[in-house]
């Protein structure tokens, strides 16, 4: 079941402005003043499993993956025909899974087409399945909206989307 929430930005510390996908805290701000956001939550639901679709990410790499629309998702591991994200989703909350890492490592969530941040969504063991939670902004338009920067190991990654933000006029 689909529950609208109206929120907004409110006041973003630096980090959290990063892993948001904000370049700064100040972004955030400026985005927060001109929009107001409503989250609508959702079912978990699997768009990204690269133990089925994609293999593991490489060291020191970024890869890019489908969030939005109906196409894509299953050769990235997703549920054929996506988990409902509308074009016109700002953003996502998700929950990010690592597994079969070959060490200790940690990746990050950003929008596509964006320099990788220095911030951390997920620090992983080697061996271990570890999960974070993040809201991540998307890349405008259509495509491959999302980024993940997997830094010093190989891993499988594992994305649940729970929910999408969409801008208010």
């Amino acid at each position: 079941m689909k529950t609208p929430i109206k929120v907004g930005l409110g006041l973003m510390t630096a980090a959290a402005a990063t892993v948001a996908g904000f370049a700064s805290a100040a972004a955030a701000q400026d985005a927060a003043a001109t929009a107001e956001t409503l989250f609508v939550a959702q079912d978990p639901c699997r768009i990204i499993d690269t133990r089925a679709g994609g293999g593991k990410l490489a060291a020191n790499s970024t890869r890019t993956f489908f969030v939005k629309g109906t196409t894509g998702f299953a050769p990235q591991g997703g549920k054929t025909g996506g988990c409902g994200i509308p074009e016109f989703a700002a953003a996502v909350a998700v929950s990010v899974t690592t597994t079969n890492s070959s060490a200790n490592n940690r990746l990050v969530t950003f929008p596509a087409g964006s320099p990788v941040p220095t911030s951390t969504t997920v620090s992983y063991l080697k061996s271990a399945n570890v999960t974070g939670s993040t809201i991540v902004q998307l890349a405008s338009g259509t495509g491959k909206v999302l980024a993940i920067h997997n830094f010093n190991a190989t891993t499988h990654v594992v994305v649940d989307v729970v929910g999408y933000f969409e801008e208010l006029e």
